[in-house]
């Protein structure tokens, strides 16, 4: 995307994974949300950690969730809430996240 704005290039890989997020005719949405962590897994690699790129540690943590994979829930969760780039709604929320990840895991 040469020329693109960075904040722009990094809003539309949030909205390409949330595509795949919230695709409602899915008949594989497993393959699904992986495709979506993937993307929002390139987000820091590619753009750095800043407040806007650590965000997609939440959404990755929200994927897993949906996953059951509430190890690698929690991880991503972890990331965001400790993160010092991440704001205060942001962290809280992963905070959140963590704590249900560990209720759904404790069955």
């Amino acid at each position: 995307m040469p020329g693109c704005p960075t904040n722009l290039q990094i809003q539309a890989k949030f909205a390409y994974a949330d595509t795949w997020v919230n695709w409602r005719d899915s008949t594989n949405k497993t393959a699904d949300l992986n495709k979506a962590i993937g993307i929002f897994g390139s987000i820091p690699v590619t753009y750095g950690t800043n407040a806007q790129t650590v965000l997609a540690w939440g959404r990755m943590g929200d994927c897993f969730l949906q996953l059951t994979n509430y190890t690698a829930a929690m991880t991503h969760y972890q990331l965001l809430a400790s993160s010092p780039q991440a704001d205060l709604a942001a962290s809280a929320q992963a905070r959140v996240g963590i704590a249900l990840a560990e209720e759904m895991q404790s069955g």
